[in-house]
């Protein structure tokens, strides 16, 4: 089964809207004030219009502040325990480690590092790691990724 990526979803539906609500004001909306013209009552706009203008600033003001002001993760582990414990949420400063492309992950500007990444094992499982370093020193990583223990070996069915 494949990852639920909740800001692909985001960019998506931002898209879909987006493009519904643009071609009604490039196409449609010009022919519906001619037929209200002609008939003298007003004619209401389909559905899928309505849906659209009402959603789009509202998906593109979530895409927005998630992908680049601050995203909310969850702990998956007890990592971070006596601090954190597993299961509390925490809010991302995404802006802090550099601006990425929603959906794509695509550095557009860089800050810093990244402190949360994706387990490579589920996409849906995000990791955070404490980094330390003595002042002066650097804390590296190799070709920017965080080294993590192999998946686990699936056994049985998951039911």
């Amino acid at each position: 089964m494949a990852a639920f990526d909740f800001s692909a979803i985001l960019l998506a539906l931002t898209v879909l809207f987006g493009v519904v609500w643009l071609f009604d004001r490039l196409f449609l909306v010009k022919a519906r004030r001619a037929r209200t013209e002609a008939s003298g009552t007003e004619q209401p706009e389909p559905w899928p219009v309505d849906w659209a203008r009402s959603l789009f600033p509202v998906i593109l003001v979530v895409l927005l502040l998630r992908s680049f002001v601050a995203e909310p993760f969850r702990i998956p582990s007890g990592s971070m325990m006596p601090t954190l414990d597993v299961g509390d949420f925490i809010l991302v400063n995404k802006f802090a480690y550099g601006l990425r492309m929603p959906a794509f992950n695509n550095k557009l500007v860089e800050n810093g590092s990244p402190v949360v990444a994706t387990w490579s094992c589920s996409a849906s499982l995000a990791m955070s790691a404490r980094t330390k370093a003595a002042r002066r020193s650097v804390a590296a990583t190799s070709r920017a990724r965080i080294p993590m223990r192999r998946c686990p070996a699936r056994t049985g069915s998951s039911g």
